[in-house]
């Protein structure tokens, strides 16, 4: 493969809005600064991307129900490539789409439905998920498939047999450098995420809860998450704070990260707690355990409650420790070194 050569990230909105998009973002920026020339098809584009970034809209889907709005985008998306594929380098797809060589795959895998009860798996939005993830994974032009944890690459290998005959590269999500505070440690716990139920905020108010039964001087600040979409009775408790959305999480102002997740293909706000000097108390089910983290304690989902509340005691009489697993720029030279140079694809400089 020739360098300087194109690649053309495929997300439907290219900004650093969310876990996934955030990824795309600070990828394609760190890419072009390693020499990479970067295509983006999109259908919303935040205006502060770098001008050297190709950027190509196509038309916005109603965005319900989901999975017409992705097959709106996968149509609009192959139209672009094919009107003009051979400028467009590698392409590399975060979506469910069809003819790029390289996908990373952000989040866990739908293949198990096609064994759920037949009223579901038979459902028009079940089957559409499950055939789009199909061809994000093993279409004839896929070449690398990039899960973001090995977690997922265990659950992917296990559903598609058809992926031992594709490149799999585990690709962790990188991180800013550290973000310095200088305070002393007073008791404050943080939980960030949007998906409460999946993420585990009823575990992480349990906590506190019994946290506060022995220290009424812990409390816990819930962020990203829709008061009015949690229970009533949670909105009353003593030591909750509840923010809301926030563009971006004031972490140094946090002492340790709760994230009991039930469920997390990776838990990019583990990396990023880290890197601001937190505490975290996580589930073995977060992708980011994986990574080598000091600081951190690690509890098997059910763990009893009481388990929750010393790993929680015992990283706030911790020191304040900064720790950075990977920069961004670590992880676009992964891209570059282990997933680019594996694809076979005429490349035309443009």
């Amino acid at each position: 493969m020739r360098e300087p050569y194109t690649v053309t990230h495929i997300v439907r909105r290219f900004g650093p809005v969310g876990g996934m998009e955030n990824f795309v973002w600070r990828l394609v920026h760190q890419l072009l600064e390693n020499g990479v020339r970067c295509w983006v098809i999109c259908e919303t584009a935040d205006p502060s991307a770098d001008p050297r970034i190709q950027i190509v809209t196509v038309e916005p889907a109603i965005p319900r129900p989901r999975w017409r709005a992705m097959r709106h985008f996968q149509q609009r998306v192959e139209t672009v490539l094919d009107a003009r594929r051979e400028q467009f380098g590698i392409v590399h797809s975060h979506e469910r789409c069809l003819s790029h060589q390289v996908t990373t795959f952000h989040g866990p895998p739908m293949g198990h439905l096609r064994h759920a009860p037949w009223y579901r798996r038979w459902s028009r939005r079940v089957r559409a998920w499950l055939d789009m993830e199909i061809e994000e994974l093993v279409a004839r032009h896929v070449q690398v498939v990039c899960p973001v944890s090995g977690g997922i690459r265990s659950s992917l290998e296990a559903l598609y047999p058809a992926l031992q005959d594709r490149s799999v590269v585990v690709t962790w999500p990188g991180v800013d450098q550290p973000m310095y505070r200088r305070c002393e440690r007073k008791k404050r716990l943080l939980f960030v995420g949007k998906e409460w139920k999946r993420k585990g905020l009823d575990r992480a108010v349990e906590i506190i809860q019994a946290l506060r039964a022995t220290d009424s001087g812990y409390t816990l600040t819930v962020m990203g998450v829709d008061p009015t979409e949690v229970p009533s009775r949670w909105r009353r408790l003593d030591g909750v704070i509840w923010v809301g959305w926030k563009p971006s999480v004031p972490y140094a102002d946090y002492d340790i990260l709760l994230h009991p997740a039930r469920q997390e293909p990776f838990g990019m706000v583990v990396l990023e707690a880290r890197a601001a000097g937190l505490g975290c108390v996580i589930s073995d089910t977060v992708g980011a355990s994986e990574c080598d983290l000091q600081d951190i304690s690690i509890l098997a989902g059910d763990a009893a409650m009481s388990e929750w509340v010393r790993a929680t005691q015992a990283l706030i009489d911790q020191p304040i420790s900064y720790q950075v697993s990977q920069s961004w720029d670590d992880v676009a030279t992964q891209y570059i070194q282990q997933v680019y140079a594996l694809v076979q694809v005429n490349i035309t400089d443009t």
